[in-house]
């Protein structure tokens, strides 16, 4: 994609909330495409992965999820699907909330609409689909894509994520 696309970066969710907020207001709130990103740990709807008490973990735990889901061996697993949805896996043994179907929906709302990070992850929640990777799969058809500012600047998190600052306007606040 050789598109101009503006980074917003700030150091907190409330300031990118702000800006938002303030995108939408404008002029332009009807006509840009905004997606706004952030950890796992903010935008996880997965219950038993969001009660985990460290961000690395819920990060493993993710991974791991989406590791099982991906994963042919599953019906190798002995595990009552009943047990699995209690600790919010999936029949498969995925997380019951990285659904493609679902999380395509709420990524083209995430485009369709601006929505700040609590937006997404209430409509992820009511859709029981996964904001992270709504967000992030986004992030190739957004004009304008608000973020922290130490996700832009990590190079390993950015690589993680494809951000292609190539072409692109960086504001940092």
């Amino acid at each position: 994609d050789t598109s101009r696309r503006i980074f917003f970066c700030s150091r907190t969710h409330s300031q990118l909330s702000q800006f938002v907020r303030e995108v939408k207001k404008s002029p332009f709130g009807e006509s840009v495409s905004l997606v706004s990103l952030a950890s796992r740990a903010v935008m996880c709807v997965n219950p038993t992965v969001k009660g985990l008490q460290s961000q690395a973990a819920i990060n493993e735990r993710c991974l791991e999820l989406g590791r099982k889901k991906s994963s042919k061996l599953v019906e190798d697993d002995q595990e009552p699907a009943r047990k699995r949805a209690r600790k919010g896996e999936g029949v498969s043994g995925g997380c019951t909330y990285n659904r493609a179907g679902a999380t395509a929906a709420l990524k083209e709302q995430a485009v369709l609409a601006i929505h700040d990070i609590e937006e997404l992850v209430a409509a992820g929640r009511k859709t029981q689909a996964c904001p992270y990777y709504a967000s992030r799969s986004a992030v190739p058809l957004a004009q304008v894509v608000v973020l922290p500012y130490n996700t832009l600047l990590h190079a390993a998190t950015r690589a993680a994520i494809v951000l292609n600052l190539k072409n692109s306007i960086v504001i940092i606040d």
